[in-house]
């Protein structure tokens, strides 16, 4: 079949969950011998084409401009005219370009199957994103009507989101997994220094506000109080990284937390093999789901989690079965879960080795296995 994937960055490039996920849909469906266009926006103002396979080419429009993390390029129409595809799947939330496809269908009409993946509301953190999200509304209703299938990586954020939920009728719970293979590879340790007794405490992620990590700084603050030998470790780049640096100076505990910017795959996966326990620290439904959550459950770590309402991190860790759940916000609560589990090695590893079963179960790809394919299929 001929496919026109279009997402917001290229996934071979950028880290994140929405692009891990692009990734692993464009990985399987060549796989399945379908002929796939997949079109991104650039970080920057040069564009660019790639090969990937013989049945995947990648095209990244350059950015005109940046609105609220939304990029502006210019319309990916040629492809839709040109390459007549026979299935269009789009990656949302993406504002400038869901209008573009509102556009194209208001005046070329539909002539291919249209689906999304809905990774997410997006976060409201200012008047101004508000008020752009609510204007957003207007074109991104209409979109959606004009949907063949909508896709949801949870129940839970399907019947939260303020959009999905109006098309429950039409949208596809199909949950996020990971390939077995990206994980069972020979690991690098990062240059870190770390003792054998250290208690290592991990989050890995991207250093934006929704991800709470400043909470989780303060927390340890309290931690090393209790438990002197212990260490957090951050991965991962953003626009928060010197404020968040600054605050853990501030508290005077910089010699115990290492920030370890962007990590290799092997880098990372030496990181939750040698850790204790995994926070994610999340504070609203900018965070849809976790990864990371996920890769660290693979490897047996206790996850400590916060309760979002309406975010499919509530159904990936599991409150005393795969770990602890707590409030978003409340660096207390989330202390006293850190030292009760560092403090506890037998419930540490009985958590752990639950988090294993249920990323096992529900979590991890199959090779070969049909997941993306199906909906090609169905739809």
């Amino acid at each position: 079949m001929k496919i026109l994937v279009l997402g917001k960055y290229d996934p071979y490039v950028s880290v994140g969950g929405a692009e891990k996920y692009a990734k692993d849909q464009l990985d399987e469906l060549s796989s399945f011998d379908n002929e796939i266009i997949a079109v991104f926006s650039s970080k920057s103002a040069k564009g660019y084409e790639k090969r990937i396979s013989k049945n995947i080419r990648i095209i990244v429009l350059p950015k005109l401009f940046e609105l609220l993390e939304s990029p502006f390029t210019k319309p990916f129409y040629r492809f839709l005219m040109k390459g007549r595809p026979e299935l269009v799947w789009m990656h949302l939330p993406n504002p400038f370009w869901e209008l573009y496809m509102l556009f194209y269908l208001l005046i070329k009409g539909k002539h291919f199957k249209l689906v999304s993946t809905y990774h997410a509301d997006a976060p409201h953190y200012t008047i101004v994103s508000k008020i752009a999200d609510f204007l957003r509304m207007f074109w991104l209703f209409p979109l959606l009507k004009k949907h063949d299938m909508m896709i949801s990586t949870s129940k839970e954020y399907a019947h939260h989101s303020f959009v999905l939920r109006y098309f429950l009728d039409k949208t596809v719970i199909l949950p996020i997994k990971i390939r077995e293979d990206e994980l069972k590879i020979r690991p690098r340790r990062p240059k870190i220094k770390l003792g054998k007794n250290d208690r290592i405490v991990l989050f890995i992620g991207r250093l934006h506000g929704y991800k709470g990590v400043e909470y989780l700084i303060e927390a340890f603050a309290n931690v090393l109080k209790k438990v002197n030998n212990a260490k957090l470790v951050i991965a991962g780049d953003g626009p928060l990284k010197n404020r968040l640096i600054n605050l853990s100076r501030n508290l005077s505990i910089d010699s115990n937390v290492y920030f370890l910017g962007r990590v290799s795959n092997a880098e990372k996966v030496w990181l939750l093999k040698n850790s204790d326990l995994f926070v994610l620290p999340s504070i609203n439904r900018g965070e849809a789901f976790g990864i990371a959550m996920i890769e660290a459950m693979y490897f047996s770590r206790p996850v400590i989690s916060t309760r979002i309402k309406g975010s499919g991190v509530t159904f990936v860790n599991k409150d005393g079965v795969t770990g602890i759940v707590v409030e978003p916000m409340n660096a207390e609560q989330l202390s006293k879960a850190i030292i009760k589990l560092l403090s506890n090695g037998k419930q540490r590893n009985k958590l752990g080795r639950n988090a294993k079963k249920r990323a096992l179960k529900l979590f991890i790809k199959k090779r070969k296995e049909k997941y993306f394919q199906n909906i090609v299929e169905i739809v």
